[in-house]
């Protein structure tokens, strides 16, 4: 049911208010839009992501201490985000920019951040793809601490060569230098995504490369 605070079409409604159509407000800006019934496969990274965050929610209530969530707060001031909505500069709470910082950091298996970062983001990673018998492998240069994020999609030789298929994703300790990849049958063209992801939640802007076998 729509509730309406100032005159319909305006700025004060939000709501259901028939079988099509919804009113919302984010960031205090109210939108209309078609009703569209959620999807929840509940997929198994789909659960696994909500139990991420529900746990980087709890930690940031039960763990932080009040000085570390105001410098939290001082942080998220200063991070420069996109409303999806309107396309517009936002600035998300600070307790977002903590479960964002610790989800990261739970997947490359470091403890979640009791400080926020400092300084830049993790230098722009480089990595080589050659092929090695019936594998691929990745090779980068050694770095110290972290762990690199890869994303590899498939392009089957019977599909559209822009449609991918799918995306497996990987977790390797930054100081290991290689990565080897079995690639499935008949596949014949890979696309890679990699970035560095640091011990306190700060993640490398991604770099790409592609090989065909």
């Amino acid at each position: 049911m729509t509730k309406v605070r100032q005159p319909l079409h305006s700025d004060g409604a939000v709501g259901k208010m028939d079988e099509e159509t919804i009113f919302s407000s984010r960031h205090g800006k109210t939108y209309r839009k078609r009703y569209a019934a959620p999807s929840q496969p509940n997929t198994k990274r789909q659960k696994e992501t909500r139990k991420t965050f529900a746990w980087a929610l709890k930690y940031w209530q039960k763990e932080l201490t009040n000085e570390e969530r105001e410098a939290w707060r001082a942080y998220a001031r200063k991070d420069k985000g996109v409303d999806r909505f309107t396309m517009t500069p936002s600035k998300p709470p600070a307790h977002s920019v903590f479960i964002r910082a610790a989800s990261i950091c739970k997947r490359a298996g470091f403890p979640p951040p009791r400080k926020p970062p400092k300084g830049p983001s993790p230098t722009f990673l480089r990595f080589q793809l050659t092929s090695k018998g019936k594998g691929i492998r990745i090779t980068w240069e050694p770095r110290k601490g972290g762990t690199i994020e890869f994303r590899w999609a498939v392009t089957q030789p019977w599909v559209n060569p822009w449609e991918t298929l799918f995306r497996v994703l990987a977790y390797v300790p930054a100081d290991k230098g290689e990565y080897l990849v079995s690639p499935l049958k008949r596949a014949k063209k890979y696309t890679f995504f990699a970035r560095i992801l640091a011990p306190d939640g700060q993640a490398g802007k991604a770099t790409a490369g592609e090989i065909s076998l």
